[in-house]
């Protein structure tokens, strides 16, 4: 991805993880966000793949055996857009909760709602979709950190960078 100080500034100005992958599916950028959720500087990451990114020990994991799987075939085909999310709506969640959602969510919700089951069906052929209702996030009843208050908390990796002695390291080595 080619961009200017300017753009660079915006984009690890999110609390959201941007990552930009080539056709070959290969880290091509991620941002501060991003270098945060994965616990690893841009400039190492640069060139890996998502698999790699998301070892744990060597072992990728139920999760990341799936990406993998998931990924290329995800990454190269066009989604359908979602043209009546409420009959969608009504297919995956039944005629009352389907009617709910239409009078309490924004159509963009309701258009991602069936974007997300879509996908859900999609990757889990013949799985039962077990979803009761759909619920709306709201920031205002959560606390929200922002990166500096991740990084000051120490809470994924400690100030010089290192994941060992963060919060995340404590717990992960801890037993039940």
């Amino acid at each position: 991805m080619k961009h200017g100080p300017r753009e660079s500034r915006i984009l690890d100005g999110l609390n959201t993880a941007v990552l930009v992958f080539d056709r070959a599916l290969r880290l091509r950028y991620l941002n501060l966000a991003g270098e945060t959720l994965f616990g690893v500087s841009a400039r190492h990451a640069a060139g890996q793949t998502l698999a790699a990114l998301i070892l744990v020990d060597g072992d990728l994991g139920d999760l990341g055996q799936a990406i993998t799987r998931i990924l290329p075939r995800a990454a190269l085909r066009a989604v359908p857009p979602v043209d009546e999310p409420d009959a969608e709506l009504a297919h995956f969640l039944g005629e009352d909760e389907a009617q709910r959602a239409a009078h309490e969510a924004a159509p963009h919700g309701r258009r991602a709602a069936v974007a997300a089951l879509r996908y859900a069906q999609e990757t889990r052929p013949g799985a039962k979709l077990e979803i009761d209702a759909l619920v709306r996030y709201d920031p205002g009843e959560h606390l929200v950190l922002d990166e500096v208050a991740v990084r000051n908390l120490e809470l994924i990796r400690t100030l010089s960078g290192e994941r060992k002695g963060s919060l995340l390291a404590l717990l992960d080595g801890t037993r039940t």
